[in-house]
């Protein structure tokens, strides 16, 4: 376990020069950069799961965010390497590496009463389940959230500049996720996402008036189409059976700890400078 804070002054919370509902390249480049400074809680031992799950589960908001690491070939493709969960007070990150799975934390995925809030939702919970079999309930889509209330813009690092007045560095986008060892950079990073999320859920929600609640995504559940006849083997009973043997291989190649049972030889490293 891990508690980290960031050094950095709170930047102030300026309104950027924009209709409200758009920003310019330049008027987001303006404003000052924020990263998250509270504490951060880096979970790589397996045996703290169950502990930081049950908090988790108490929580009736949380923000949401996954990282995978980069591939720069035609053709290859990872699974996540992080997730990150953003309380009030703290954000968790867990490095599905040293974890070996879900395990525990699709009780937090599968809860109806836990609001699960992000952006880019549905490729998130689409790499996850590809990995690790899950039913997403309560995800709600921050940018669909945007979008019904007029924001052009419906990206994270926009939206932060529309509704939260700073702007979310992208130095360690790009960077290799999968390392057993993250830099403090990388960390704060991933923790950042996690909290602009719940920030801009929360801002965006106390402009929804009397609207309906959001909907919810799960990209899992397919939405019924009219069946049509084809010709030969291209027929719609015979392309699911195609996807699914591509999905079971790809799950075949990152296997899950058999029931969670580890051994206790992971252990955290300290952040602390």
């Amino acid at each position: 376990m891990i508690v980290a804070r960031t050094e950095e002054p709170e930047a102030p919370d300026t309104t950027p020069a924009s209709d409200g509902r758009s920003i310019s390249k330049d008027d987001l480049n303006r404003l000052p950069i924020r990263a998250y400074e509270g504490p951060i809680r880096l979970i790589n031992d397996r045996a703290q799961l169950k502990e930081c799950v049950d908090q988790l589960s108490r929580e009736a908001l949380l923000g949401f965010d996954t990282e995978t690491r980069p591939a720069f070939e035609r053709g290859v493709s990872y699974p996540p390497a992080l997730m990150q969960l953003a309380t009030e007070r703290e954000v968790f990150v867990f490095q599905f590496q040293a974890l070996g799975g879900l395990g525990a934390l699709r009780d937090i995925l599968e809860s109806p009463r836990v609001i699960k809030a992000g952006v880019a939702l549905s490729d998130d919970i689409k790499q996850l389940n590809d990995v690790w079999k899950f039913k997403p309930k309560s995800f709600i889509e921050i940018g669909f959230m945007a979008k019904e209330l007029g924001y052009k813009q419906t990206g994270l690092r926009s939206l932060a500049g529309l509704l939260l007045g700073f702007r979310i560095s992208k130095k360690e986008q790009r960077s290799n996720w999968a390392r057993p060892s993250l830099s403090r950079s990388q960390i704060v990073y991933a923790a950042t996402d996690a909290w602009v999320s719940r920030e801009l859920y929360l801002k965006l929600l106390a402009q929804w008036g009397d609207r309906p609640r959001p909907s919810e995504v799960d990209p899992l559940t397919p939405v019924p189409t009219p069946r049509k006849e084809r010709a030969g083997n291209k027929s719609p009973e015979s392309r699911p059976a195609r996807k699914r043997e591509k999905s079971e291989t790809g799950i075949a190649h990152t296997p899950e700890l058999p029931g969670m049972v580890w051994s206790e030889t992971v252990s955290s490293e300290s952040l602390v400078s």
